[in-house]
């Protein structure tokens, strides 16, 4: 699924905690950025972050791995295919929204892998795992973002 509205905007980010990430209350959501390195280590990089973001707010551990495991797809995604500057936001209301942006503008396409394919599984696993997904052009090139869905009882106090 591929979308662009009003909806499927980045959420921008303003105040800075430290030089590294930006948090910002967005009127009941929490929303957090984080600066990743160009580099093969940025998808351990995004791991780390939303892992320690999403467990100050409570988010059960299944939703918190699945989180983890897309956040390191479309890092990885960018990483292999795209250009820096490389960023991550998560933006959290009922949902979990999380997005990477990067310096390229062409937007991601999925594709078919067969079963012995070692690449081209990323956002196959994106699709089927989140609610709903998306990319759209941004200013410094293009953000891919996904959501997950976190029941109003799932998180913990």
């Amino acid at each position: 699924m591929y979308s662009v509205g009003p909806d499927d905007r980045h959420y921008g980010n303003s105040g800075s905690r430290s030089p590294r990430e930006a948090e910002v209350d967005l009127g009941g959501r929490r929303s957090k950025s984080w600066p990743l390195s160009w580099a093969p280590e940025a998808a351990c990089q995004a791991r780390r972050a939303i892992r320690l973001e999403l467990s100050s707010s409570g988010v059960p551990a299944e939703l918190m791995g699945t989180a983890e495991l897309l956040v390191s797809e479309l890092v990885a995604n960018a990483v292999r295919h795209a250009a820096a500057p490389l960023s991550l936001s998560v933006v959290q209301t009922r949902m979990i929204r999380c997005s990477v942006e990067d310096g390229s503008a062409v937007l991601p396409k999925m594709r078919s892998s067969g079963g012995q394919d070692e690449c081209g599984r990323g956002l196959a696993l994106v699709d089927e795992l989140s609610h709903r997904w998306g990319s759209y052009p941004s200013t410094h090139g293009k953000t891919t973002w996904f959501e997950l869905e976190v029941s109003p009882g799932d998180r913990r106090p």
